[in-house]
């Protein structure tokens, strides 16, 4: 099956939809990142998952400028050193996004309240701690000094991620481990947390509404992915659709955006805060 190439408009539409949210999902992390870092009423336990999610997506968003670039060059202009490290990258801060969401949402699950500031800060510690040794194991062993998975240039030319064109059975030993690890174990306790919130847990709702969210925004950022990975693997990624597959990085670079809105939304004391700055700059100015 010959696949269309992308025309000129389209990698055009590709470089100004990765600008804006380079532009947008940086401003929107570092906000959110100094509010945890200068308010002390953010110092808790909790936090520590907050921020991971902040640096995961600002890492995410500060490579959106080099995948715009390429965009506009219509081929990947950096070499493959750079192809390596723009894969690593993208792997470390996406797996590192995907796993503090869904700890975040399955912490509000269990927690007595949105705002629960008891607690030992220990449990916290070594989530986190998992959650970094978890995404640095994933983006490190596709390198070339251990080769377990591959990184390559992806068929847009627009970006690198894991070659999906490799056929070889420790790719793919790699690529159902990693998508277990990092992907469908997040989604599957969610799903878990959704049917024992909805057993009676939850007389208000407002857990099941953040754990439902949590879902909806790890299918629409990643979700691409996951279909391009699972065709190549049961076909071969050049029978994929081009515009599939240039699709996937411009919807997972949407997170950074998407995922500061959602703690916005989903937790008390950072919306009273960020309100509290813009009364006061408001009032400032009159």
């Amino acid at each position: 099956m010959e696949v269309a190439a992308l025309g000129p408009s389209e990698y055009y539409i590709m470089g100004l939809i990765l600008t804006t949210e380079a532009i947008l999902g940086t401003i929107c992390c570092v906000r959110l990142l100094l509010v945890y870092l200068k308010n002390p009423t953010l110092h808790q336990p909790q936090s520590l998952l907050g921020i991971t999610l902040c640096i995961g997506d600002l890492g995410i968003a500060l490579m959106c400028p080099f995948a715009a670039f390429a965009s506009f060059s219509e081929t990947w202009p950096f070499g493959d050193e750079y192809c390596q490290l723009y894969a690593f990258a993208g792997m470390l801060f996406g797996t590192l996004s995907i796993s503090a969401m869904a700890c975040l949402a399955l912490d509000k699950c269990y927690s007595s309240s949105n705002d629960d500031k008891g607690g030992s800060s220990q449990p916290y510690i070594l989530i986190t701690s998992i959650i970094w040794l978890n995404a640095l194991f994933w983006s490190l062993t596709p390198l070339s000094p251990i080769g377990w998975g591959r990184y390559a240039i992806e068929p847009p030319k627009s970006t690198c991620m894991l070659d999906f064109a490799n056929r070889e059975p420790s790719y793919m030993m790699y690529l159902v481990l990693m998508t277990s690890t990092v992907y469908a174990l997040p989604v599957g306790a969610i799903l878990w947390c959704l049917v024992k919130l909805r057993e009676g847990k939850d007389p208000n709702n407002g857990k099941s509404k953040v754990c439902l969210l949590v879902l909806f925004s790890l299918i629409v950022y990643w979700g691409a992915y996951g279909i391009v990975a699972l065709w190549a693997a049961l076909d071969d990624i050049h029978n994929v659709p081009l515009r599939l597959v240039a699709a996937a990085p411009i919807l997972a670079k949407i997170c950074p955006i998407g995922n500061t809105v959602m703690q916005v939304l989903t937790n008390r004391n950072i919306r009273c805060l960020m309100y509290r700055k813009e009364t006061v700059a408001s009032n400032k100015r009159e």
